[in-house]
């Protein structure tokens, strides 16, 4: 016990080894109390792990663990901040122009459910490298965020947020805000670059390429797949719920905008609940048609598939 105190005066990190009820003092003040699987119960209590195999290779293996998890729970928070930052100052800016939040409530869930779940299973999946076994002890006070941490942040945060930021400027002036194909655009352009995020994240720390090591990474490259076939599906299928058009109207850059009731021929998949719950009024069945008024009444006047509402010449389908 006295040695082990005389130790960590000097600053150092302190690890006892012991089986018996005389080491268990030791085995209390150490850092890492580490006991025998066939030690006594009083030596067990006083440590902090126990050995069940009574082999001192357990140790290295532990190390080994604990070490990778502690790096994997930094490119978890590593990634996090990234994309909030990004996010964070894009919404800010986007508010400073007068813009609407570039992407809508349910997309920013879609963002969020990658931000949380996928990324912290992504990274919790990752093996452990042998390679920080060679890193030197870190102190028990020393905050989790590094400085190689920040510098990585500020680079991959800043060129992400430059990206977005110029498409938001570039439809500013262009066509003076953003359409539903170019919100789509946006939405998605945000949701891809996660995943040089996400790459950037894992290979944190590895002294190799990302790309060096994908043994044991299946885990992590089945939640990429399934992030990127989620976006997929949510922009073709996605509809007026993500409002997002479809990939033939991305691709495409169409100017018609399904989801827009304020400009003349505008055409597309609305149905009735779209319509009332954009105008907050009663609607007519679409085999009628009629004029709608501000109070939410109507008159009936035909059964064709055309209605004036508001001046909006539409096409019900």
């Amino acid at each position: 016990q006295r040695l082990v105190r005389l130790l960590q005066e000097r600053g150092e990190v302190v690890a006892v080894t012991g089986d018996g009820t005389n080491d268990a003092p030791a085995l209390h003040f150490a850092q890492v109390g580490l006991s025998m699987g066939s030690g006594t119960s009083v030596a067990k209590d006083a440590s902090d792990i126990t050995l069940i195999d009574d082999s001192f290779a357990s140790i290295v293996t532990a190390v080994l663990w604990g070490r990778s998890l502690y790096r994997n729970i930094q490119r978890f928070v590593l990634f996090q901040l990234t994309i909030n930052f990004a996010a964070i100052v894009v919404c800010l800016v986007g508010a400073v122009l007068g813009h609407d939040l570039p992407l809508t409530v349910v997309q920013i869930l879609w963002v969020n459910i990658i931000m949380d779940t996928f990324a912290a299973m992504a990274m919790s999946s990752l093996p452990p490298d042998p390679a920080v076994l060679a890193d030197p002890p870190r102190s028990g006070d020393e905050f989790i965020i590094t400085p190689a941490m920040a510098r990585t942040l500020l680079v991959c945060g800043g060129v992400i947020t430059a990206v977005l930021l110029a498409m938001l400027f570039a439809w500013e002036v262009g066509t003076g805000g953003m359409t539903p194909v170019e919100q789509t655009l946006f939405f998605s352009v945000f949701v891809f670059l996660q995943f040089w995020n996400m790459f950037n994240a894992k290979g944190f720390e590895t002294r190799s390429s990302v790309f060096a090591q994908w043994r044991g990474c299946r885990e992590f490259l089945l939640i990429l797949l399934a992030i990127g076939v989620g976006q997929v599906l949510i922009v073709e299928f996605g509809g007026g719920v993500f409002r997002t058009p479809g990939w033939m109207r991305v691709l495409t850059r169409d100017v018609n905008d399904p989801f827009d009731l304020h400009g003349p021929g505008v055409r597309g998949g609305l149905n009735v609940i779209d319509l009332a719950n954009r105008w907050s009024c009663a609607f007519i069945q679409t085999e009628d048609v009629g004029t709608v008024f501000a109070d939410g009444s109507f008159t009936v006047e035909g059964r064709i598939d055309r209605a004036d509402i508001r001046g909006c010449n539409l096409l019900i389908q």
